[in-house]
């Protein structure tokens, strides 16, 4: 019997050890902004396929870093991504702000994901550089918005045959990148977030004080038991140099688009 296509390249497990759920719990991701100057293929935070300037204020970042050092929390390690968060019109003063604070001023890692495109990018990177020496730069070193290892976002898993025990699990993107911080709230990572926004459902925690007191597992729990991962292109894990996009996620566009679907409310 022809397997689908899907399970050829795998359903990923997750069978999650303490340390996964302390890793989860200890680095972040921060999109600050879903502006972009390129909108990928098959972007997993939706940029190109439903653009938006939406981002996160300073006074959002500050409120996160005030609940963290409240919760005398220790963040290991934290990564503004987006969109292209070097096009945020407040990015220095974000990356003062984490530096400020008594929970995220002393990281193992703060970095930053840039998609490295773009007449204007070299001076901004250089900026980056001469202010911020000890910051992390991952430069993506984009050519182009056709990338060729994309996994198929927008191809829900219900669209192509899977049942729900097959992706009501998820996947380990938490245990390994952490939470997601979003302008909507806290997220088990972006791509739920981006999720969150076409499908609009609002499920972002909207206080890290909630996100302590749930803990990992009670937060997976919400989550999952909330479909959150129901329409993932990860967790078919297939790729394509085409932008494929499947029934529930187009009949979800075509709302947010005509209808004026809400966003999800902020954090």
């Amino acid at each position: 019997m022809k397997k689908p296509w899907w399970e050829k390249r795998g359903m990923r497990e997750v069978e999650p050890s303490e340390e996964d759920y302390e890793r989860m719990m200890h680095r972040l991701i921060i999109d600050i902004t879903y502006k972009c100057n390129l909108g990928c293929n098959n972007c997993n935070t939706a940029c190109g396929i439903a653009p938006t300037d939406d981002h996160m204020t300073v006074e959002q970042i500050q409120k996160f870093v005030q609940e963290s050092d409240a919760q005398g929390w220790r963040w290991n390690s934290i990564l503004l991504e987006g969109g292209e968060p070097t096009l945020h019109p407040d990015l220095f003063e974000i990356l003062d702000t984490l530096r400020a604070g008594s929970s995220t001023g002393r990281l193992s890692v703060l970095g930053i994901t840039t998609n490295g495109y773009g007449e204007g990018f070299p001076e901004r990177l250089r900026l980056l550089k001469k202010r911020y020496p000890a910051l992390y730069i991952r430069n993506t070193a984009k050519t182009g918005r056709h990338v060729k290892d994309h996994e198929c976002f927008y191809v829900s898993p219900m669209d192509v045959g899977m049942d729900y025990g097959q992706w009501q699990r998820g996947c380990s993107m938490p245990f390994r990148c952490g939470l997601a911080l979003t302008p909507y709230g806290f997220y088990p990572c972006s791509q739920g977030a981006a999720m969150d926004r076409i499908f609009d459902t609002d499920q972002g925690v909207k206080s890290f004080k909630d996100v302590v007191d749930w803990g990992p597992q009670r937060l997976l729990e919400y989550w999952l038991n909330n479909d959150m991962c129901a329409d993932c292109g990860r967790l078919h894990a297939a790729i394509s140099p085409y932008e494929l996009i499947s029934e529930r996620w187009a009949n979800a566009l075509f709302r947010s688009r005509t209808i004026g679907a809400g966003k999800p409310c902020e954090y």
